[in-house]
């Protein structure tokens, strides 16, 4: 079967001397590997750069259920980034949303919804002329909605801490999983902000990267077995 879809480059890796491997989420498809012959040879037909990680395809593929590897009939880029890859803030928020969907997206199932919001917060992220310092912890709270964890509510007088086990503001302060109440007005803050506002709102570079610690936790306390998020180490460093 012949399948024309779009997808995100978010894995790629060297197979054999001429070949690569890519991990694309596909619209129509979920997550599906590819691999791709003799593109790395000088006289390729279709460059080794189309794939590079965060790329956003166009696709005509051969697709086949019961393959692990489908091969590509046709590609070319859907959109050309014209800051992500020139720009140092840019192209590492960039990396860490693509870190964190890679190691936390899992099947063949289908993702259409969560495939247009990664396609648009990229082209927001290349796009903005707004402050970028606040998108990645947008991008952690909303992305957790469509793996199913579902932060909710909003904090308030009677609700001051949000709680990382039960993903809700609460009133008492749980030693072990409760924020803050600096961080947990932080997280209800953004819960409640579109990608394009998060620039308004102002913090110190201690209390994001303490935020974004936290909700990495929250990550690793509902998603078992996650593999460590090493992006974020660099992140914290860049968006002072």
């Amino acid at each position: 079967m012949i399948l024309k879809t779009k997808g995100i480059v978010l894995r790629t890796q060297k197979y054999s001397e001429t070949s690569l491997i890519c991990r694309i989420l596909t619209k129509e498809k979920g997550l599906k590997s590819y691999i791709i012959s003799g593109v790395r040879k000088q006289n390729s037909r279709v460059g080794a750069s189309l794939f590079q990680l965060m790329n956003i395809l166009d696709l005509v593929v051969y697709d086949r259920e019961e393959k692990d590897l489908n091969r590509i009939k046709e590609v070319k880029l859907h959109y050309v980034y014209q800051n992500i890859p020139y720009d140092i803030f840019k192209g590492t928020v960039g990396m860490f949303i693509i870190e964190i969907v890679q190691k936390t997206i899992k099947g063949q199932e289908e993702h259409t919804e969560l495939y247009s919001y990664l396609q648009h917060l990229l082209e927001f992220l290349d796009q903005t002329k707004e402050s970028i310092s606040n998108v990645h912890l947008h991008f952690l709270l909303e992305y957790a909605s469509y793996l199913g964890l579902n932060p909710t509510g909003v904090v308030s007088e009677q609700y001051p801490y949000f709680n990382l086990e039960t993903g809700i503001f609460c009133g008492e302060a749980h030693q072990k999983f409760s924020l803050h109440r600096e961080q947990s007005q932080v997280i209800s803050d953004l819960m409640h902000l579109n990608v394009s506002e998060a620039h308004c709102l102002k913090l110190s570079h201690e209390l994001r990267s303490a935020t974004l610690k936290s909700l990495l936790k929250f990550y690793q306390i509902h998603i078992e077995n996650l593999p460590e998020i090493n992006s974020h180490k660099v992140l914290s460093d860049v968006l002072k």
